[in-house]
């Protein structure tokens, strides 16, 4: 039997780290395993499909799915979480001490249509009643001036602006003022340098993200993982085999989280203690795969994105991933008896 060869493009993550270093392998699959940051993949894989399985933005995903684009199939894998009450951050001149602030402020987004941008706006929406139509947003780089193309088409809502500055950046533009807020996925670089001018909406993120993980029991979802369509309609059981060695991948990188045999894998001086209250947070529940137990989170994460004019109507959940790997199953007799078909042997690049 000669194994389907397949590129995959994901993060070089924790959780994915036992898959480029061999130590788990899909059934029935060669796989080449490429290290590529999660922005480059999207744009390659949106605009030139160059890899038969990657890492993909939710939000991006959901806007394919809801414009009848098909080229793409998503498991239920998702290799980047992250809260964003702590990528808030308002100017000091703003004098901006609480959400409601925010009402009529100009405010500095990278793209409307960003995954953590959408759980952002839809926190507030949920949580303090501000609407989109309710901010003037800013859309430029955070860190180097320029144009910042959108990955997707997107139709905005009606009384929703967003004006374009390609001569500054937003920190920049944070720092003099002439920004109020600004909505990111990622610290700008004064902020990191310490300039008191540029400070977190959330003076203590760690206990508002804290606190709104076990309220609501969601613990954001940012990518998922894709198949390129010609993939997935010659070969349906690779979807099942990829999520077995995503689960695989990421079980591994949980046990060594406090199993590392008296060292740290990390720099951070409490990491263990860290990991030890986030797994005691999540119970069994800790990053899970799969439809059922992510439900609730994908389908905020799909009203947030309509109720924001970034899907044209409301997603469903099912129409997201492969009915052929929607939960963890068996699948190798599967697999075997694919793999004898003279279809299947070619290579997929």
């Amino acid at each position: 039997m000669t194994a389907l060869r397949v590129s995959l493009a994901v993060g070089s993550y924790d959780r994915t780290r036992a898959l480029f270093d061999g130590r788990v392998t899909a059934a029935g699959i060669d796989m080449t395993v490429l290290a590529i940051p999660s922005a480059e993949t999207f744009v390659r894989m949106l605009r030139h499909e160059e890899f038969d399985v990657a890492e993909m933005s939710l939000a991006a995903f959901a806007s394919l799915v809801a414009q009848g684009d098909d080229r793409f199939v998503g498991i239920p894998v998702f290799p980047s979480r992250m809260f964003r009450h702590r990528d808030i951050f308002v100017s000091a001149a703003a004098e901006i001490t609480h959400p409601s602030h925010l009402v009529g402020k100009r405010v500095g987004i990278r793209r409307y249509h960003m995954t953590a941008l959408v759980w952002q706006r839809g926190i507030l929406s949920d949580e303090h009643g501000i609407r989109p139509q309710d901010i003037r947003w800013v859309s430029a780089g955070i860190e180097q001036a320029g144009s910042i193309p959108a990955r997707v088409a997107l139709r905005l809502p009606d009384g929703v602006r967003v004006e374009k500055v390609t001569d500054r950046t937003i920190d920049e533009m944070l720092l003099s003022g002439e920004l109020d807020a600004g909505f990111l996925n990622f610290s700008p670089p004064s902020f990191r340098r310490g300039d008191d001018l540029i400070r977190r909406l959330y003076p203590d993120p760690r206990a508002v993200e804290n606190q709104y993980w076990r309220r609501t029991g969601i613990f954001p979802i940012m990518h998922l993982v894709v198949l390129s369509r010609r993939l997935y309609d010659r070969a349906p059981w690779v979807a099942q085999s990829l999520l077995h060695a995503f689960e695989e991948a990421k079980d591994l990188a949980r046990a060594e989280l406090l199993h590392t045999g008296g060292t740290s894998p990390s720099m951070l001086p409490f990491f263990h203690l860290d990991a030890e209250d986030a797994l005691r947070a999540a119970g069994g529940a800790f990053w899970p795969s799969g439809v059922t137990a992510n439900r609730t989170t994908l389908e905020t994460l799909l009203r947030y994105a309509a109720e924001q004019g970034v899907t044209e109507r409301t997603v469903t959940v099912d129409e997201m991933f492969a009915p052929s790997a929607v939960e963890l199953s068996g699948w190798e007799g599967t697999v075997d008896s694919a793999l004898r078909e003279p279809d299947h042997d070619r290579v997929w690049d």
